[in-house]
């Protein structure tokens, strides 16, 4: 491989690898500042400085993850997501297995809360039956020491031994210290070892308490009373040690119970902590509020309690479940919270919850278990079905892309096979039919361009029809003007130069548009030609429209050339006469429902008169050097419709200054919200400039008439003629 096109691979890579979006570039500045933040922060590290950059470490390190998120997801979004398939495996997922996970995990999340809420209660329960035994005994020893004293029997140390409810209890509760508190100063009454819970007679347990206590990090049952007669006056406070034999009694096979006590957290936590809480004691003691953290170690403060052995050839696993249990704090006098917690099995728990249905309880794990295989197989067959269809979809899309990559080479031949019959068939059917549909266009487009261009030549063809320059007299101004609404026009307008001071003037409007039209326009433009100079006036075997078009352009052309005025005031029709030739010409040669509107005058200059004839055309206008409009209304029927019609002819003298305007329906006939164009508005147009030349006069009223159109297409050919009497 050349150097060069080593370079130019690598410079490909360079470029391909290169950010593009603003994102990417945005992301590129971050790593390269977090690169010298990172620098910048092993250089002052290395220096001993004790400075650092965290606080800007930290800040980039969030920007730059965000950035990458937002990036990762546009990359699998136009990576992984490009094709349909992998958008429906993941429209899938979402809509199927997402909601089954979900449920399930909410299933399991239920499960659990119930399980360690009731996990959790029995364990609680078993506790709190035990301080409602210490309560009672507490009472009872109350009770029998009111009855002592009411009898005279001094309080004292040995008054414990006397007792028969101490002596009747105090297996039940080992290590059981009972101790009386009268004016402040505690008598222990029972049981050994120092009396170290109070250094002075609690405030809240001058009242009846039952409950658990911390004392020096130990815990223990507590249960007060209050002991009053007329002989005394105090409070009897029960304390029983919590050790792992009394969770043993009282965990009852099921599971093992453990209780961890949170201690504040003087340096920040260790690695032997488990957990750590936050505890707000405002809403522990009153004249005290903030929040100080507390750590709960790994490792618990008592615990006791066994696991029962599995069934054989049954399997669990174990669980733990954890709850809050309240308790006083004997050093700091106030309420906290210690972590109880129950380390047992489902199955253990589930039995003692249905202890009392016996039988049942199997019978309704079982119903439980078939329902959870019931709904397994059905997602198993959603799952199949649901991959099923989704392999018909993309299959369809996949023929339809490469359908379309093929139409997008000008391959029109290509046609997908259909394997099925459903809607995405019926698609992929539609798409065989549009690339038939689009070949046949192609072909149909190529042949409209073929005759668009005939058009073409067809309008410059015609366009040599219309005098190529305005004729230019002594005595007269002319000007004329078509725009057709279409490609070729259908209206007519010509000045025939007659010799000396005399010229003819024709406009006329063929029934229908395009090219029917236009050929009748041909057609009757050279007839009328023919006809005027050619002084024919009896023949009855008339040649083809389209001879004589051609015909008669070809003299005319070639004597307007020549400048030769052969013509003489004998050899020219009277108007009148002309439409009768011509009606019974376009009569013989055109079908019947063809006609033409025709407005044919002679002008003679000598004597300023204008001689006319009108075939059904709109009546020319006569517009006076004062304003004054007059109508030529002499008319008669079209030609064309019927034959043997005769015209009549009518002779009109012109002033210096009157302008005659002839026109077709084009120019009054648009329609807008608010009605005609109509002959009104061309009067008040040509009014307006009437001292205008003759081609600023037409430019007003066309564009007035366009105006009048508005946005909407052209309806028809505006066609206008004008002549000024000089």
């Amino acid at each position: 491989m050349s150097e060069s096109n080593i370079k130019r691979k690598i410079a490909w890579r360079m470029k391909r690898w290169m950010p593009k979006s603003k994102l990417a570039k945005f992301t590129l500045y971050v790593v390269f500042l977090r690169l010298i933040v990172f620098v910048i922060d092993q250089a002052l590290k290395l220096a001993a400085n004790g400075g650092g950059t965290g606080e800007w470490s930290g800040l980039l390190n969030f920007i730059l993850g965000i950035c990458v998120i937002v990036l990762g997801l546009r990359w699998f979004r136009q990576q992984f997501l490009w094709k349909v398939r992998n958008k429906m495996i993941l429209t899938y997922l979402f809509i199927g297995l997402v909601p089954v996970l979900l449920v399930l995990l909410m299933a399991f999340i239920a499960g659990y809360l119930f399980l360690n809420q009731y996990a959790t209660s029995q364990a609680r329960s078993e506790i709190e039956e035990e301080v409602k035994r210490l309560e009672v005994v507490n009472a009872g020893a109350a009770l029998e020491l009111e009855e002592l004293t009411a009898k005279g029997v001094p309080v004292n140390e040995k008054m414990g031994a006397e007792m028969a409810s101490v002596r009747h209890h105090d297996q039940r509760f080992p290590g059981w210290q009972l101790v009386y508190w009268q004016n402040g100063k505690p008598l222990l009454l029972h049981g050994g070892g120092t009396m170290a819970h109070e250094a002075e007679e609690p405030e809240w347990s001058k009242g009846e308490y039952q409950g658990i206590v911390v004392d020096e990090g130990k815990l223990f049952l507590r249960a007060a009373v209050p002991v009053q007669n007329k002989n005394t006056k105090g409070h009897l406070v029960s304390s029983v040690p919590i050790t792992g034999k009394m969770l043993d009694h009282l965990a009852n096979d099921i599971g093992v119970i453990q209780i961890f006590l949170p201690r504040l957290d003087d340096n920040g936590g260790n690695k032997s902590t488990a957990l750590q809480i936050s505890i707000d004691e405002g809403d522990i003691k009153s004249n005290a509020s903030g929040k100080k953290s507390y750590v709960v170690n790994n490792s618990p403060d008592v615990a006791g309690g066994s696991l029962p052995p599995l069934a054989q050839g049954t399997h669990a696993f174990d669980m733990n479940f954890t709850s809050a249990y309240p308790y006083k704090d004997l050093s700091s006098k106030q309420k906290s919270f210690a972590v109880l917690q129950l380390h047992s099995r489902p199955d253990i728990l589930v039995n003692r919850l249905f202890a009392n249905t016996g039988v049942f309880a199997s019978m309704i794990l079982s119903a439980l278990a078939v329902t959870a295989a019931f709904f397994g197989i059905i997602v198993l067959l959603a799952s199949f079905f649901g991959f099923g269809l989704m392999r018909t979809i993309t299959y369809a899309v996949y023929n339809l892309y490469e359908g379309t990559q093929h139409v997008n080479r000008g391959n029109f031949k290509h046609r997908i096979a259909i394997k099925s019959k459903d809607q995405l068939a019926a698609l992929q059917t539609s798409f065989n039919q549009m690339s038939e549909s689009i070949e046949r266009l192609i072909l149909e487009q190529k042949e409209k361009e073929r005759l668009e261009n005939e058009l073409a030549i067809a309008q410059e063809v015609q366009a040599t029809l219309f005098p190529r320059s305005q004729q230019k007299m002594e005595f007269l101004e002319l000007h004329g003007v078509c725009k057709p609404a279409r490609t070729v026009s259908g209206d007519y307008y010509d000045f025939l130069p007659c010799g000396g001071d005399r010229l003819g003037i024709t406009l006329g409007d063929i029934s229908g548009k395009g090219i029917s039209a236009a050929l009748l326009m041909a057609t009757i433009h050279s007839a009328v030609r023919a006809y005027e100079y050619g002084n024919m006036p009896d023949r009855r075997e008339l040649v083809s429209a389209s001879a004589a078009a051609i015909a008669g352009a070809a003299i005319l052309t070639e004597t307007s050339r020549n400048g030769n005025e052969l013509l003489t005031e004998s050899s020219l029709e009277s108007p009148a006469r002309v439409m009768e030739l011509l009606n019974r010409h376009v009569f013989n040669s055109t079908p019947a429902e063809k006609y033409a509107t025709l407005f044919l005058a002679i002008y003679d200059g000598a004597e300023q008169s204008l001689t006319y004839c009108n075939a059904g055309h709109l009546p020319p206008l006569l517009v006076g050097n004062d304003g004054n409009v007059r109508k030529l209304d002499v008319n008669g029927m079209v030609v064309g419709l019927f034959d043997g019609i005769a015209w009549d002819e009518s002779s009109i003298h012109l002033e210096p200054g009157d302008i005659f305007v002839a026109f077709s329906d084009g120019v009054t006939e648009p329609e807008n919200e608010f009605g005609e164009f109509g002959e009104e508005r061309l009067i008040e147009v040509i009014r307006e400039n009437r001292h205008l030349p003759l081609d600023r006069i037409s430019e007003s009223v066309i564009t007035a008439v366009m105006d009048w159109i508005g946005a909407n297409e052209q309806p028809d050919d505006v066609t206008l003629v004008l002549a000024r009497q000089k």
